[in-house]
């Protein structure tokens, strides 16, 4: 879905300005070329390193910084609009930066599947394998601690030991 165009506002007579599209997912440079021509950028949010914008007198400038170390500069917009756009690429980076903390928090969840102790995986408590149910509940809480597990996650866990006891 298009959240807001912001299109180029000369003071004089320009007849293909250039314009700055924000979808839900994208964003999007059109640029008029000669002859008729013109050229579509389009980058997803997660492209996105930071937005800025700077005023003049009259117009202001959008500059996107991407994570590739690549700039997309578009001059003589007209401040409000620019203010506006501007607003957007900030939600959306903030947006783009929680998804992509929640993601890394899922994968780090997902690699502490198992407790690993001196390099060798721990086998379940009552198992028979010798393993002191004590040192897994330390083990289980340094876990909750570093924030590889959820304090509900914990309980479970510390109730089931307990249970095996």
């Amino acid at each position: 879905k298009i959240k807001y165009i912001c299109v180029q506002n000369f003071l004089f007579l320009k007849f293909r300005p250039d314009a700055v599209i924000l979808t839900d997912r994208r964003f999007i440079f059109y640029r008029s070329l000669l002859f008729g021509r013109s050229n579509f950028s389009d980058y997803t949010w997660i492209n996105l390193h930071d937005a800025k914008v700077s005023e003049g007198i009259f117009r202001a400038t959008l500059t996107f910084h991407l994570t590739n170390g690549r700039f997309l500069i578009m001059k003589k917009m007209p401040k409000e609009p620019a203010r506006k756009l501007y607003a957007i690429a900030q939600e959306m980076e903030e947006r783009v930066a929680e998804m992509q903390r929640v993601r890394a928090l899922e994968h780090r969840r997902a690699a502490a599947g198992g407790v690993v102790i001196n390099g060798t995986a721990a086998a379940p408590a009552g198992d028979g394998s010798g393993i002191n149910p004590a040192e897994k509940m330390k083990q289980l809480k340094d876990l909750m601690d570093s924030g590889l597990i959820t304090p509900g996650e914990y309980e479970a866990k510390r109730q089931e030991l307990l249970a095996k006891i």
